[in-house]
């Protein structure tokens, strides 16, 4: 048998990184895409992708219990900033001494609200105020920049008149059905019409009974179309078992043919009707034509139970505007708008159907035209972890499952409804992570993902795609520490970016590009990207490594250390700083005279022999320092092959 020697190879070569990317997480180092880092920390792309160490943040108030809430409302007047913190709920003001506590019997829970604006009577005019409504798990409740009350039975709450055109008399009231009972307000009304053969009635029974102790209020329509309120006790009695109310004094035929003239409100309590809003901790706005309508659930009483309010008034809750969603022993998480749907996210019981899809209609109901909403069972076995992990990421519907990130998205041929992984690349990390207290939110192209003081961020930007589908594609990701989150909020619209601790903190997301934004509240960042593991395209061979460039961001101070992994230990090769003069951000203990934001290149001499593979990281934790790549060139020779 003939031998065939191998010729030797000696050559020399480069490897180049200047398209870097996210983390890969996935898998083992040596199988990451030369791109991505399997080991990156406090790091986040430019505007170019390209990553950057991240701002840090800063506390703008301390409280003494834990933040439950961030919330903002936006009026015409003016922008209002509070904090639920602890049991208090509190209009922030400029300094702690200007913050004033609209209440101290809040839960002590995470909270969330909404913004949405409902008429309001003003000097005799009608007009449309904003207002914030806001769910603690135990109260629901409205807040119009300086004043908070519960929504329950208050003045600002809608009385529904449950019947209209009914009969007085003890016998043959009827009447047409009107609006069904309030699950926010005890009081009701009855409208009812007397005609000539009962114009001495003086009996007028309501459609709903036993009654509240509360005092009944009848009105009486005059001829001259006023409403005239009489007076329980001086001229008429109730029998509040009954519902039935006895005038001294028959109010008479109406002066007006056809029209109700006596209307009653009185009150009935219904055994857990309140609970059943009050007790909710997920809302999100959805309607047929607009987002005008309240959705709420995560009652912990009712936990696959949903209840919508009435378009544009989200204190009237009808008593039979609600839907049982899938099993009773698997909770709704949360939703997501998808197109003409609201998606409906139950956790996972590895049964069941997890997704809902309702949509809705008019239709004609007793004659007039009104919104009818059905659902029909959508996807199984990807249910949501974490009832604060709903986001939209663009046109990205997102929420968080125990197995990561998932988007609800459209089949284009079956048009079903079904989940495509969007964190595949970081999952294996993030499983490890108590997912069941994670917070989410969008903030200016990025998705943050908060659990057990770190921090997942995903780049709207930056998507590659994992198959054939238009729909099957991940984003790039980062992973950050020291981010102790309980709360997300933002305030001046979303120009900011908050976030709230536990320990009582109200923190700033920084965001100028000057020395000071790199620090965690007075705290230095350490930030870096690792390499995967390279085997310079020659697996067979060894390597002599002799030289690395590295490329940096310009800032006013930033500096770099380089470090190579040989034989499974971390070795620094050097450290260098890369200082940009800048008028703006000036720093005279380390003055440079450097203005060429070009020229950032730092040449580094490498002395690896018989390297077979390798990894390079590249780290900055210095205070007040940004830090940045741009590219990465290594410079090596082959030598003899592997024995």
């Amino acid at each position: 048998m003939k031998t065939v020697s191998v010729p030797q190879r000696k050559e020399p070569g480069r490897i180049v990184i200047n398209q870097f990317k996210g983390a890969d997480f996935s898998t083992y180092s040596g199988n990451v895409n030369i791109q991505r880092s399997p080991d990156m920390l406090n790091m986040i792309s430019d505007q170019n992708g390209q990553p950057v160490k991240r701002f840090g943040y800063e506390k703008i108030a301390q409280y003494d219990e834990r933040i439950n809430g961030l919330f903002e409302l936006a009026t015409a007047e003016k922008r209002y900033q509070f904090v639920h913190a602890g049991k208090k709920f509190i209009l922030r003001g400029n300094t702690r001494e200007e913050d004033t506590v609209l209440s101290e019997e809040m839960n002590d829970e995470r909270s969330t609200a909404f913004q949405m604006s409902v008429p309001v009577q003003k000097n005799g005019t009608i007009e449309m105020v904003s207002k914030l409504w806001i769910l603690d798990g135990k109260s629901y409740y409205w807040c119009d920049g300086t004043t908070l009350e519960k929504t329950l039975n208050s003045a600002d709450t809608y009385i529904p008149t449950t019947v209209i055109s009914r009969n007085p008399g003890a016998k043959d009231q009827g009447g047409e059905a009107y609006e069904p009972a309030n699950r926010l307000n005890k009081w009701r009304k009855n409208s009812f019409l007397v005609t000539q053969e009962k114009t001495e009635e003086k009996t007028f029974v309501l459609d709903f009974s036993p009654l509240d102790t509360d005092a009944v209020k009848a009105e009486i329509l005059d001829a001259n179309g006023n409403w005239v309120v009489k007076k329980e006790g001086t001229d008429f009695t109730v029998d509040r078992a009954t519902g039935t109310i006895t005038f001294k004094t028959a109010p008479g035929k109406s002066p007006e043919e056809g029209a109700d003239n006596v209307r009653i409100t009185a009150a009935k309590t219904v055994k857990g009707y309140a609970d059943h809003i009050g007790l909710c901790t997920v809302q999100t706005l959805f309607g047929l034509s607009s987002y005008d309508q309240a959705f709420l659930t995560g009652n912990k009483e009712n936990v696959n139970y949903h209840y919508y309010s009435q378009p544009s008034d989200p204190t009237y809750f009808p008593d039979i505007n609600y839907a049982v969603i899938g099993q009773d022993n698997t909770a709704i998480m949360g939703y997501r708008k998808s197109g003409e749907y609201l998606v409906i996210i139950k956790e996972n019981n590895y049964q069941d159907a997890t997704a809902f899809l309702m949509s809705g209609e008019m239709r004609e109901v007793n004659e007039e035209q009104k919104i009818v909403y059905s659902v029909r069972q959508g996807i199984a076995g990807v249910g949501a972890v974490s009832k604060y992990c709903f986001c939209d990421l663009r046109d990205d519907h997102l929420f968080l499952s125990s197995d990561g990130v998932f988007a609800i998205t459209t089949n284009a041929v079956t048009a079903e409804k079904y989940a495509q992984t969007r964190s595949a690349l970081i999952d294996r990390k993030l499983k490890r992570y108590d997912l069941k207290n994670a917070v989410g939110i969008v903030h200016n192209g990025y998705l943050y993902i908060a659990a057990d003081g770190v921090c997942f961020v995903a780049d709207a930007a930056q998507k590659h795609y994992d198959g054939k589908g238009a729909e099957q594609y991940q984003y790039e990701w980062y992973y950050w520490d020291s981010m102790p989150v309980r709360v997300w909020g933002m305030e001046n619209g979303e120009e900011e970016l908050l976030f709230g601790t536990a320990g009582g903190a109200v923190m700033r997301m920084l965001r100028e590009k000057k020395s000071a934004s790199y620090m965690d509240d007075g705290k230095a960042i350490r930030a870096y990207w690792t390499t995967p593991t390279i085997d310079f395209s020659y697996g067979d061979l060894y390597k002599t490594l002799r030289h690395l460039f590295v490329r940096l961001q310009p800032y006013a101070r930033s500096s770099v250390k380089a470090y190579i992994r040989i034989d499974g230990t971390w070795q620094l090769l050097d450290t260098r700083n890369v200082d940009i003069m800048s008028f703006f951000d000036m720093d005279f203990k380390r003055f440079s005279f450097n203005t060429n934001a070009d020229n950032l290149t730092a040449a580094m001499t490498v002395k690896a022999k018989k390297v077979i593979t390798t990894q390079f990281r590249f780290e900055n934790g210095a205070e007040k320092e940004g830090f940045g790549l741009q590219e990465m060139i290594a410079h090596f020779n082959t030598k003899n092959r592997i024995k």
